[in-house]
């Protein structure tokens, strides 16, 4: 990584210190036997290690740490020839944590995207996933494994790479230095929270509403604009008055409050709001999601918070497309894309060229 500013080292240190510090790291088979081999010579008796290694020159074949299967086909690879898999000390970082990565073209190039398991942390993914089709951060050519410690280190590195321009920007400002330090040292320190989930609270009147938290500071730090499309249609009478301004959890109490007090015309309003929960739990409204088409950039990505979770999402001439960043599809190459133009979870799978994919069909 390139030299840093003396006054940027203490972020450095600040990173190391709220990340787990186990290594993290790609490693090629080679290396990974070779790590374990310098490990166990360590610790055993030396006839236990010369043991070792005569049956370990008897098969080649054999390895020293527990391996993960290499997908047969990843789309993407950096040549024709086959790449190596990479393998990850399973001593040093839980199974859970570690993804697979799929190759993609996007923008004419070829881009990694790291997919989800089940229980995957959706808002690390979408932000490294983001960066990643940016070309802001980057994986090995032909990697195909990557453990979640790894991505928060290199989303790190790209947050101190950005304080650093916009310091070096503000060279005679001393107080916005100061306040760049403070908002850098604040996102780090959140940054392990990407892995468990984040605490959004979206607001009724605008497709980027939220409630102000300082996990949003993620996303601004990084220049990714986290949107909602669980928006009130202004037309909606009944209930627009008594929503208003308000974000979801200041609506669920305002309810509760209503529906136990005297007010008669408060308790019909609340009535009418707590059916538009229910009618809208999918958290997508035919209102919100023409906001978004009307209101995002062509060809941006931005984040997607939908239902608990986050996906990558982007509009490609007029229409809005999901990353496919499922596990399931990862041996899929031609599965890149999935529409988003209803609000009934029907979703048609597109490639990079945003072409319909055929036999995918529709997911519903």
């Amino acid at each position: 990584m390139k030299e840093r500013t003396a006054d940027l080292q203490w972020g450095v240190d600040r990173l190391k210190a709220v990340m787990d510090k186990q290594p993290a790291l790609i490693m090629s088979e080679q290396d990974e036997q070779e790590q374990k081999l310098h490990q166990d010579e360590q610790e055993q008796e030396p006839q236990q290690q010369q043991e070792k290694l005569e049956l370990q020159k008897q098969s080649e074949e054999s390895i020293t740490v527990e391996q993960i299967e290499q997908p047969k086909d990843i789309a993407g690879s950096s040549s024709g020839e086959s790449t190596n898999a990479s393998y990850i000390d399973s001593a040093g970082t839980d199974s859970s944590d570690i993804y697979h990565v799929k190759w993609i073209r996007h923008a004419g190039k070829q881009h990694p995207v790291v997919t989800q398991n089940i229980n995957g942390p959706c808002p690390l993914l979408a932000i490294a996933n983001i960066l990643l089709l940016r070309g802001t951060i980057s994986l090995p050519s032909g990697c195909d494994y990557v453990a979640s410690q790894d991505l928060m280190q290199r989303l790190g590195d790209a947050l101190l790479d950005i304080v650093t321009r916009q310091q070096q920007s503000n060279a005679g400002n001393k107080d916005e230095q100061n306040n760049l330090e403070q908002l850098v040292g604040d996102s780090l320190s959140l940054f392990p929270r990407l892995q468990t989930g984040l605490d959004i609270n979206i607001g009724f009147s605008g497709y980027s509403k939220f409630e102000y938290t300082p996990e949003l500071d993620i996303f601004d730090r990084f220049n990714i604009e986290l949107v909602h499309g669980w928006v009130l249609d202004p037309q909606q009478c009944d209930v627009a008055q008594f929503i208003e301004q308000l974000t979801y959890n200041q609506l669920v109490e305002k309810i509760i409050t209503a529906k136990n007090g005297e007010d008669q015309e408060l308790l019909a309003q609340a009535i009418a709001a707590e059916e538009f929960l229910n009618c809208s739990s999918n958290q997508l409204t035919v209102f919100g999601l023409w906001q978004l088409t009307e209101s995002l950039k062509e060809g941006s990505l931005c984040v997607l918070f939908r239902n608990n979770h986050f996906s990558t999402l982007t509009k490609h001439q007029g229409q809005l497309y999901l990353l496919v960043t499922d596990q399931g599809y990862l041996h899929q190459p031609d599965v890149v894309w999935e529409t988003l133009n209803n609000i009934d979870n029907d979703s048609t799978f597109m490639n990079a060229d945003f072409r319909r994919v055929s036999g995918a069909g529709i997911k519903a």
